[in-house]
């Protein structure tokens, strides 16, 4: 497979319709369980505050945001299966069905929420300063993004396969037994100073590796249970 095939399958909106990806998201997982637990210490309330969720997935993250008090919450995610579980797990939910390049609106947002998308995003500042133009004056962007040594990192019996493409920026193959996966991986160094160039401002950046809770819940993580999975940045405008 040439470089743009890898390009082309880690930007592929459609590239979670091919995976069975269901359990692993929702509500219930330990995944999902242990990424609030993670982010939460850094949400402040949404009380009456408009939300966008980039890349919404199944929308297992809809929850945490009404109990945090979102006047509403607006999601944007172009892959027809996710939405499929979104729509069932969370009816009153409302979802776009689009990349967020392609997202057009007039709402201003107060706060935006981005979890693990920039993994599919191949122009990244495109993406911060289309982000950075949504936000209100005082916005806040809450933005995952996966640690570029982690995710090279052999683990768990994977077959991983790393091509790297340009100095900042890698593409990672990873068969998994919910289905194969392809992400852009960025030194998260690289992906603050894009950031800071189209004018937003790191506020925090927290490291998010496996709590203890998580250790127990998925034991094959006691491998590497210091290693950093990825990082929290609160941006703001």
């Amino acid at each position: 497979m040439k470089q743009d095939d890898f390009l082309g399958k880690a930007t592929d909106p459609k590239l979670y319709d091919h995976l069975n990806w269901g359990n692993t998201m929702s509500d219930n997982s330990n995944w999902h369980k242990f990424l609030v637990r993670s982010i939460e210490p850094l949400i402040p309330s949404l009380q009456n505050k408009e939300v966008l969720d980039i890349g919404s997935g199944t929308g297992s993250m809809y929850p945490f945001f009404i109990l945090k008090g979102a006047k509403s919450v607006i999601g944007v995610e172009p892959s027809e299966q996710q939405i499929k579980f979104s729509s069932q797990n969370h009816p009153k939910f409302l979802v776009k069905q689009s990349t967020f390049e392609n997202y057009n609106t007039s709402t201003k947002f107060d706060i935006i929420f981005s979890l693990f998308v920039s993994e599919h995003i191949l122009d990244i500042e495109k993406f911060f300063k289309k982000a950075h133009d949504l936000l209100t004056d005082r916005g806040s962007l809450f933005f995952t993004i996966t640690d570029a040594s982690y995710e090279k990192t052999p683990r768990f019996n994977y077959n991983i396969e790393v091509h790297e493409i340009e100095p900042f920026l890698s593409i990672v193959k990873t068969n998994r037994s919910a289905g194969t996966m392809f992400d852009i991986v960025r030194p998260v160094e690289y992906v603050q100073k894009i950031a800071e160039k189209v004018g937003l401002k790191i506020k925090e950046h927290q490291e998010i590796k496996p709590d203890k809770q998580y250790l127990e819940d998925e034991p094959r993580y006691k491998e590497l249970p210091e290693k950093t999975i990825a990082h929290l940045i609160h941006f703001t405008k």
